[in-house]
């Protein structure tokens, strides 16, 4: 009740973040040379960078925090460890939205850490570093939303924020089979 959304943050996020993974996916690897140079991740350090900060940021606002007896009895409720507990009392726009949002904020991570551990030669571990990365992150962001009064962190949060990485590394595997190594030489 004390947060809001309208629809201009949804399309702009979601369109915002969808076209940059679009145009990403469209580009063609024999464009990614510029006098004999290959882009690689370290390129996208700044963009990843904010994009941690973002999650991070996003994930920890208020930043009211506080150990207050009130605000963790409130926030330590064991319905919070029942998933979509939240979903089965009203369902409605913002519910969707929020899961949704949570399906799809460590979608890029997941997709990094694929190409990252590409270059690295260990794509075959990316599900398995993307789910413990995924889970810590969001157990993080989760965890700390306990002691904030306006937020409760959430077991369903958690869970769609894990799968939502391991779908970045879904998505990077697609990407690399089907663009990738059709266009090497």
């Amino acid at each position: 009740k004390s947060r809001f959304s309208d629809v201009n943050d949804i399309i702009s996020g979601y369109l915002g973040a969808w076209s940059g993974a679009i145009i990403f996916l469209l580009v063609k690897k024999k464009e990614w040379f510029h006098n004999g140079s290959k882009i690689v991740l370290r390129h996208f350090t700044v963009p990843i960078m904010i994009y941690l900060i973002y999650i991070f940021y996003k994930g920890f606002s208020p930043f009211n925090f506080s150990l207050q007896h009130d605000v963790l009895s409130l926030n330590l409720k064991t319905r919070y460890l029942v998933p979509f507990y939240a979903y089965y009392k009203v369902t409605s726009l913002w519910n969707i939205y929020d899961l949704l949002e949570s399906f799809f904020w460590l979608m890029p991570l997941g997709f990094i850490l694929a190409y990252w551990l590409n270059e690295q030669k260990r794509l075959n571990q990316a599900y398995q570093i993307s789910f413990v990365i995924g889970l810590l992150f969001s157990l993080i962001i989760e965890g700390s939303q306990l002691f904030l009064p306006t937020r409760t962190g959430d077991i369903t949060d958690v869970i769609f924020m894990t799968m939502g990485s391991l779908l970045g590394v879904y998505l990077f595997n697609y990407y690399n089979e089907n663009y990738l190594q059709k266009s090497e030489p």
